[in-house]
């Protein structure tokens, strides 16, 4: 009896240990990088530079609205106003920080991130032409 009973607790601890590694690898695995795509679509988008500085871009697929990402600045830039009728639109990061804009007839690529730096991302086809990075303090997605 009594080695059935040390049998036993000693099953029971080592399936408690596996549980925990078998956990701690999913949330390993589960954490999202910062330049993981998170959300792609193919459609419509519309930039738009506000007066006070900040930067609309509303996303549409068909002719329906998706979201509305909005980018807060400090400073104007020269992008004022930016129609792309056929583009590949990609969130990025954990939190969506990031909008890639692909436009598919001019080639250009438009980051809008809150980070210094271009944005190295994954799954992601590389840009044909220069990235016109457009960079803010913070962000915010309008669903």
């Amino acid at each position: 009896m009594k080695g059935f009973l040390f049998n036993r607790r000693s099953s029971f601890l080592s399936v408690c240990i596996l549980t925990l590694f078998t956990l701690a690898s999913y949330q390993e695995a589960s954490s999202v990088d910062r330049s993981t795509v998170v959300q792609t679509l193919n459609g419509r988008v519309i930039i738009k530079l506000e007066p006070h500085g900040s930067v609309r871009a509303r996303v549409f697929q068909g002719k329906n609205l998706q979201y509305e990402f909005i980018l807060d600045r400090e400073t104007q830039q020269e992008l004022l106003t930016r129609n792309i009728d056929r583009a590949n639109v990609y969130l990025v990061g954990e939190y969506e920080e990031e909008l890639v804009i692909d436009d598919l007839k001019t080639q250009k690529r438009y980051l809008l991130s809150i980070f210094d730096r271009k944005s190295r991302l994954r799954n992601i086809p590389p840009a044909r032409s220069q990235t016109i990075t457009i960079k803010g303090y913070s962000t915010s997605l309008i669903h």
